[in-house]
């Protein structure tokens, strides 16, 4: 006997209210009047059945971001048990670093506290939690505005501070922490955009006439309004630590890199082509907000992007200064010349998606 082909899932399974609604309407089976009749029951029975459905699809929605909120909520604690606290108490911080550090952290989790309890209590009007809440989520704003300082002053103190980087090699490596301390400052950073896909979830959910779906929107608007601005900072953070790792990555960490009002544009792979008409050469290219950096390599490339930070990976050829720095495409996108005095560079990239250099 031949093996007959499995028969396939539906993706959608359908209510069998609703599949005895298209039976009936497509077929002449009843009376008008009884077939409506039997047409409106059966409507009522897939709205409660899809209804049900939506409920416990919102129900799961609300479970995970109440779960969520207790986990985050224990990173908060571990900063302030295994790092705050004793770091008050032996004095390894001058006072004025130590509150630069942490901050608005202890506001933050107290906000944070209320709000676990109000969205326990209150699992029906979540939107409303939200809104009753939402102006002391500015907390967030002014911890991410100065979370780079922070995390700048725990680099440094490591460096320079040696009771201090004892102090954290020990803390970091318990089992109940098992993280660096930056990491775990990062998640009130990471917090509000991760409660807007939370909130969206539970808005998806949520059938158009219930009584809390406008607060929900609406909070979800002002809880958008703090992540566009939360995300800038977190993007500042990323390309920053990139420059550290660039700067750990020079050939005798020379030039020196590290700039306050210095910002990292793009980086990535690109091949110079021979005046002399011979193979094109791969050359490591990094353009900042001031400056363009060009340089051999070694290392391995993560797409276009070497993997940093590696001691010596970079050999500077040259820098160029932006405002002395000409770039003109050549032909088509992604071959372009860049004249600086009397350096002239022919460069394309082998890439596609790496074509937008000039602009």
């Amino acid at each position: 006997m031949e093996d007959s082909e499995a028969p396939k899932t539906p993706e959608i399974s359908k209510s069998l209210s609703r599949e005895l609604e298209e039976v009936i309407s497509k077929q002449n089976l009843l009376t008008s009047r009884t077939r409506r009749r039997v047409l409106m029951s059966l409507q009522e029975q897939t709205n409660t059945e899809e209804d049900a459905e939506m409920e416990k699809l919102r129900q799961k929605a609300i479970d995970e971001i109440i779960n969520s909120e207790k986990s985050y909520l224990r990173q908060l604690e571990i900063v302030d048990e295994f790092f705050m606290k004793p770091l008050q108490e032996n004095g390894y911080l001058d006072s004025q670093i130590y509150a630069s550090i942490f901050g608005d952290l202890l506001g933050i989790r107290q906000v944070n506290k209320e709000l676990l309890t109000a969205m326990e209590i209150s699992t029906d009007k979540i939107g409303q939690v939200f809104l009753d809440l939402a102006p002391y989520l500015k907390f967030y704003s002014t911890y991410a505005n100065d979370f780079k300082t922070a995390t700048n002053l725990v680099e440094e103190q490591l460096n320079k501070n040696k009771s201090f980087r004892q102090f954290m090699e020990r803390q970091e490596s318990r089992p109940e922490v098992c993280k660096k301390l930056n990491a775990l400052l990062i998640t009130p950073v990471q917090r509000i955009p991760r409660y807007k896909l939370l909130l969206d979830d539970i808005i998806k959910n949520t059938p158009r006439y219930h009584p809390d779906k406008d607060n929900l929107m609406e909070a979800r608007t002002q809880i958008d309004a703090i992540a566009w601005y939360i995300n800038d900072q977190i993007e500042d953070f990323e390309k920053n630590r990139t420059m550290i790792d660039i700067q750990k990555s020079l050939v005798a960490g020379l030039p020196k890199i590290i700039k306050p009002d210095r910002k990292l544009i793009k980086q990535g792979s690109l091949m110079k082509m021979n005046k002399s008409g011979g193979h094109a050469q791969p050359r490591y290219v990094i353009l900042f907000s001031d400056m363009l950096m060009y340089c051999k390599f070694k290392g391995t490339l993560n797409g276009s992007v070497l993997d940093l930070p590696k001691t010596d990976a970079l050999e500077v050829c040259c820098v160029l200064p932006l405002k002395h720095t000409s770039v003109e495409e050549v032909v088509g996108k992604g071959v372009f010349t860049i004249k600086c005095q009397a350096e002239n560079l022919m460069l394309y990239s082998p890439k596609a998606e790496d074509s937008d250099w000039v602009d």
